[in-house]
């Protein structure tokens, strides 16, 4: 799995190349504060890098389903699936507190996932009673983490949460 792509949306000037040198440049063991504050440049210009590359709960889930799938082809096909449970939850129209929530949703399916794929290895298997008590509980916690986070989505749109902040005279209101 590729996870240094074309960003969405880059802005004119965005150039590829440019970019992965400035990761690696700031990556070095002792970065210059002009690479510093180069890739920081090149993040405000390219907002779209930020939501791609900074999205964390994207990141473990592309880590957890390479070492689920195995196979690229998998891969592809589970995050297209989680890209249509995303769209399915109307991510694009969702406030910000909203799209972390979702995020977290996806990535709960995809752990709970993972857990049932090795619950159901175990099971197979001849197991002691130990072992398969463990392995209950752990898909029981990743059931109820999935379901807290559905639960934590539709409270948040039930109770219709705005967030508004004003900084430096740049308002932002959202929900």
């Amino acid at each position: 799995m590729q996870l240094i792509e074309v960003p969405p949306a880059p802005s004119d000037s965005f150039d590829p190349k440019e970019f992965r040198q400035l990761l690696a440049a700031v990556d070095k063991a002792k970065p210059t504060p002009a690479d510093r504050a180069a890739l920081q440049q090149c993040l405000r210009a390219n907002p779209g890098l930020v939501g791609h590359f900074g999205n964390l709960a994207l990141t473990m889930r592309e880590r957890i389903l390479s070492k689920l799938c195995g196979k690229e082809s998998t891969t592809e096909l589970v995050i297209a699936h989680c890209d249509q449970l995303r769209a399915s939850l109307n991510y694009d129209e969702a406030s910000g507190l909203e799209r972390m929530v979702i995020d977290h949703i996806i990535l709960c399916w995809v752990r709970w996932q993972d857990c049932e794929w090795w619950y159901q290895n175990h099971m197979d298997t001849p197991h002691t009673l130990t072992s398969g008590a463990y392995w209950e509980r752990k898909l029981t916690l990743a059931q109820h983490r999935y379901l807290k986070a559905i639960e934590t989505l539709a409270r948040i749109r039930k109770l219709n949460i705005n967030v508004q902040i004003n900084l430096a005279n740049q308002q932002i209101v959202t929900g």
